[in-house]
């Protein structure tokens, strides 16, 4: 009798298998299981989960009735129903970078399948800590603000889909995260003064990416020279200018020393004007800035027909 691929089957077409053994090999995520097909390896993991998250089970207790609900479907996925203590001891020992970097490698063939090629390609990138107030998790570490986890991500506005994503101890800063960030050529990147750092904002520059920042008032401003020709509604001035000291204090040299950038004052009602720095010299401010929504003028992007936005609440504060 023919194999009809399930729903949930189709769901798991994405997951290349070479792929996904060579990531959990690489952090040794299946180290002690075994390989027998009632162990639960990673993998089998991984699809449990997936599981749980489509059908909205909320315990592992759910999960396994539900499992043994369908018994005779489980094997065309190369499923068992594991005993909720096994379950257990894999959600609390397994590591997790196995499937941090499996969403990772996810992450590219959504932004395939939803980018359009006429839109500008903008990733917002930004950083959000996790409290952990559980006593029992004694694994958390603290900084000045919080106890947990921080949350890196790279958001792409017209796509409404994450480009990246990186879980790591509060101590971490936001740019030292960012500096693992894969870059790709053409990409605008959008980010607040937590991302200050010229030597990672020369390797954006040099990859063939853009950026978009602000700099701090204490930031040395060399060679300013207002830019000729008429100003956009919406713009109060636009100059190329250089930035930084050739050997800052510490004795790291300036790779963008010598490199002209572009700093523009966009107009706000009501507030003060935005000052904004780039590496983009040639875009107008509609093409630059109104995928971003910075301006009184900009209109936010269309959303497409049955979407909704992943973290709504993300949402990059430049003025602050």
């Amino acid at each position: 009798m023919p194999h009809h691929p399930s729903a949930f089957n189709r769901l798991l077409e994405p997951l290349d298998g070479r792929e996904v053994r060579r990531i959990v090999a690489r952090h040794g995520g299946d180290h002690g299981v075994g390989s027998g097909p009632r162990a639960l390896t990673c993998v089998r993991q991984l699809r449990m989960l997936l599981f749980a998250q489509v059908t909205g089970l909320s315990s592992l207790r759910e999960l396994c009735e539900g499992l043994l609900a369908r018994p005779g479907s489980l094997y065309h996925m190369g499923l068992g129903v594991p005993r909720r203590s096994t379950l257990a001891d894999a959600m609390a020992k397994r590591p997790v970078a196995v499937f941090r970097d499996i969403c990772s490698a996810l992450l590219p063939r959504v932004q395939r399948s939803v980018r359009r090629e006429s839109d500008a390609l903008i990733t917002l990138l930004d950083a959000t800590p996790v409290n952990i107030r559980d006593p029992r998790s004694d694994w958390a570490e603290a900084d000045a603000r919080t106890r947990g986890l921080k949350l890196h991500l790279g958001f792409e506005p017209r796509a409404d889909a994450l480009s990246w994503i990186d879980l790591t101890s509060p101590k971490i800063s936001d740019v030292t995260a960012a500096r693992a960030m894969p870059i790709e050529a053409g990409t605008t990147y959008v980010y607040d003064k937590g991302y200050l750092d010229f030597g990672w904002w020369h390797k954006v520059h040099a990859a063939g990416a853009c950026f978009v920042s602000r700099l701090k008032t204490n930031t040395k401003r060399r060679d300013v020279h207002p830019r000729t020709g008429l100003l956009e509604p919406g713009i109060l001035g636009d100059a190329t200018l250089r930035i930084g000291h050739k050997a800052p204090r510490g004795g790291a040299a300036n790779p963008l020393f010598d490199t002209v950038l572009r700093e523009i004052v966009v107009e706000r009602d009501g507030k003060t004007p935005l000052v904004l720095i780039t590496n983009d010299l040639t875009r107008l401010k509609t093409a630059l800035f109104a995928p971003l929504n910075l301006s009184n003028h900009a209109k936010p992007p269309p959303r497409r027909p049955g979407t909704t936005p992943i973290f709504p609440q993300l949402a990059l504060d430049l003025s602050a």
